[in-house]
């Protein structure tokens, strides 16, 4: 199994993610004991554990799509012991990378899918496309689960791309998935070394969707009236990715990209009386935006004062 977890980003362009469905249908079936569907059957059983062809076999023919296996494993994932997590993230079976590995075809397959569009099979497109959708966002459910772990959260920070993987779906049409991949993000900011990584990834966005500054396009979409969920998971990104820079610099020169960028609280807080039972959520996070800017500002005029720097 170990082999076709290294074999995978080799194969997984072509085949379109087979593998990786493999790999992971395989993870399941080596323990199903910890699975929790499984679980009720089979503690009785003495081929707990068994990983030979059979259960291979039988394995792989539970899952024929991606959307099959994502759906299964974010039940496991919530549902089942904790051992069964930390098996799944750890080595040999590496999930999170599996899961990263997952996403980006999916990312691919949305690209495609919008590349062929015509209007003579519009209805077809649209659904393929609604499905890809579907994908994307129980993989980040997915992901969000393995990042509540403390070794989860690691792996994706340490992961060279996955992050970036990530912050894409911040773009997403599925404002579902936008909010779930703020939310991974913000999760990381606080991991050690993370906001380095989420700031890199911030920056390879910009380069991606060609922006002419960072966190344009969030902003944009920030301003406009969207959802109550996606501006408070919004807002309180940038609040921890200003809170997790290194120094006063740092977050002043951060709030400084981002008022380039559009953001304006004035204009943010003419939209509160919108957001009905989750005002009070977006007027915390307003305040504690302020809050913020009015120390980074104080603390810097005493930098700009302080005799021992003049």
């Amino acid at each position: 199994m170990l082999k076709i977890i290294q074999n995978i980003c080799e194969n997984i362009a072509s085949s379109q993610g087979c593998n990786s469905i493999s790999t992971l249908g395989q993870i399941f079936t080596s323990n199903p004991e910890k699975t929790s569907c499984l679980a009720n059957d089979q503690k009785k059983s003495d081929s707990f554990g068994m990983f030979d062809k059979h259960q291979i076999e039988m394995g792989l023919k539970q899952f024929t799509n991606i959307s099959e296996l994502l759906n299964k494993l974010k039940i496991d994932l919530h549902l089942s012991y904790h051992s069964f997590l930390k098996e799944f993230i750890s080595e040999p079976n590496d999930g999170v990378t599996l899961l990263l590995d997952l996403l980006k075809v999916v990312q691919l397959s949305q690209t495609n899918i919008a590349g062929v569009h015509n209007s003579i099979d519009s209805k077809l497109h649209q659904t393929v496309f609604k499905k890809a959708l579907a994908d994307e966002h129980e993989c980040l459910l997915c992901l969000k689960l393995c990042g509540e772990s403390e070794d989860g959260g690691l792996r994706l920070v340490d992961h060279p791309s996955g992050l970036f993987t990530i912050s894409v779906c911040v773009m997403s049409n599925f404002s579902k998935s936008r909010v779930l991949a703020l939310q991974l993000l913000t999760k990381m900011c606080t991991i050690n070394h993370g906001h380095k990584q989420v700031s890199d990834a911030i920056s390879m966005l910009r380069l991606r969707f060609g922006e002419p500054v960072r966190f344009k396009f969030l902003i944009g979409m920030l301003n406009s009236f969207n959802s109550g969920a996606f501006q408070i998971s919004c807002l309180r990104f940038l609040n921890t990715f200003v809170e997790t820079a290194s120094n006063y610099r740092e977050r002043v020169h951060i709030q400084a990209e981002l008022e380039d960028a559009g953001f304006d609280i004035s204009h943010l807080k003419k939209l509160v009386s919108k957001f009905g039972n989750q005002s009070d959520l977006l007027k915390e996070e307003l305040n504690i935006w302020t809050k913020k800017l009015h120390r980074c500002q104080c603390t810097g005029d005493r930098k700009i004062v302080d005799p021992k720097n003049s």
